[in-house]
């Protein structure tokens, strides 16, 4: 984690009432901090690697990898980059589901054998060889 003050370290007005223009002073910090996911054995996490255009993600494939985790529906995401996303769209098999909207996000949820879908801004669409 990085902690760095702004404003030199010197307390500035900031307007918290739009409608009165009433301010109040404030000292400000800028908190930097990296997520990352911990896996403590074999069944956390699995990866569906090299998928592009001419290699495109199957309902077999992806059910594969749902059962390299064991995973059920109640304990299990498949975080994916929005592009992989697409390819996954153009599935015609009955296990791929599009829902409703979700109240806290405001998006609409895709998912697999009743296992959600989520897309990732932190998953690169550049797809790489580290993980094969």
């Amino acid at each position: 984690m990085i902690t760095q003050p702004l404003h030199n370290k010197k307390a500035v007005p900031v307007i918290h009432n739009v409608t009165t223009g009433e301010s109040r002073i404030d000292y400000q910090m800028l908190h930097k901090g990296y997520a990352g996911m911990f896996s403590g054995n074999s069944f956390d996490i699995a990866a569906m690697t090299q998928i592009d255009g001419s290699h495109l993600p199957t309902a077999m494939l992806l059910q594969e990898l749902i059962d390299m985790v064991e995973g059920t529906a109640g304990n299990t995401l498949l975080y994916i980059s929005s592009r992989k996303k697409r390819y996954i769209e153009t599935l015609s098999d009955a296990k791929y589901e599009r829902g409703s909207m979700d109240k806290d996000y405001n998006v609409l949820l895709s998912y697999f054998n009743t296992i959600p879908i989520v897309v990732d801004g932190n998953i690169s669409n550049v797809e790489t060889s580290v993980l094969d």
